[in-house]
């Protein structure tokens, strides 16, 4: 668990975008910060380091897991 925090916003951000709610509910409820950054980043799809998990959903359109991150 202590692994799952520490890649917290790079996880957070990477279900996100691939629309895995549940996946962001999970981390969120072992306590894995809303404003972690996404470290890495994904130059493939043009993620730049340093974004937040609630920009990549808006960035790919995932109205619900925007929702959830807001709450």
């Amino acid at each position: 668990m202590k692994e799952a925090i520490a890649m917290g916003g790079d996880l957070v951000a990477k279900f996100a975008g691939n629309g895995n709610t549940a996946g962001v509910r999970q981390l969120l409820d072992l306590g894995v910060d809303v404003a972690a950054p996404f470290v890495e980043g994904d130059g493939y799809l043009g993620e730049p380091a340093g974004r937040l998990a609630i920009h990549i959903a808006a960035w790919r359109a995932e109205a619900g897991i925007g929702g959830l991150l807001l709450r």
